[in-house]
C-alpha cells in the first residue's frame, strides 16, 4: 500500500497522519484531534487517551476524551445548539460559519471527531456533508 497524503489536508494534521502511519494505528481520529487542540505530539495524546482505556487500534470513547481533557484542565462547554442556529448542521456549513471565528472546538459526527481551532478545521472531513452531533469549545481551565 503506497502511503500519500492529500495537499488540501493543514500541516498540523498532516504531521498527525504521518506520526499514526508511522504507529500502524487506525481508528484514531480522538488521538488526532486532542494532540491537535491541545498542542501535544501524536504519541503524547496516544499515550494518554490509553492509559484512561483506549485500546490500540481501536475506537475512542467519548468517556475517555473527557477523562484526558480534564487531566490536562481543559474545561469544555456544548455550544451545538448556539452554531445551529447559525446553520451550522454539516461539517461544510459548520466551516463556512467557523471561518472568522477564534477559539479551540471539538466537533463530534456519529463516529468521528475533529479539531477546529481558529476557524480552522484540521481533519479529512472539511467540506465534506457528514451530519454534526455535538459541538464543544474548550478552554484552559483555572490553575489548581
Amino acid at each position: 500500500m503506497v502511503y500519500t497524503l492529500n495537499m488540501n489536508y493543514t500541516s498540523q494534521y498532516q504531521k498527525m497522519l504521518q506520526a499514526s502511519y508511522v504507529m500502524q494505528e487506525i481508528k484514531d481520529c480522538a488521538v488526532i484531534a486532542l494532540a491537535i487542540v491541545c498542542g501535544l505530539t501524536y504519541v503524547k495524546a496516544h499515550k494518554l487517551l490509553e492509559q484512561t482505556g483506549r485500546k490500540p487500534l481501536s475506537i475512542t470513547h467519548r468517556g475517555n476524551i473527557n477523562n484526558v481533557l480534564t487531566f490536562l484542565n481543559i474545561r469544555t462547554r456544548d455550544v451545538t445548539k448556539q452554531y445551529r442556529t447559525l446553520g451550522a448542521k454539516t461539517i461544510r456549513t459548520l466551516g463556512r460559519v467557523m471561518a472568522d471565528r477564534k477559539g479551540t472546538y471539538l466537533a463530534y459526527t456519529c463516529d468521528h471527531i475533529m479539531a477546529i481551532k481558529d476557524g480552522v478545521i484540521h481533519d479529512w472531513l472539511d467540506g465534506r456533508l457528514h451530519r454534526i452531533v455535538t459541538i464543544v469549545k474548550l478552554k484552559k481551565g483555572d490553575a489548581r
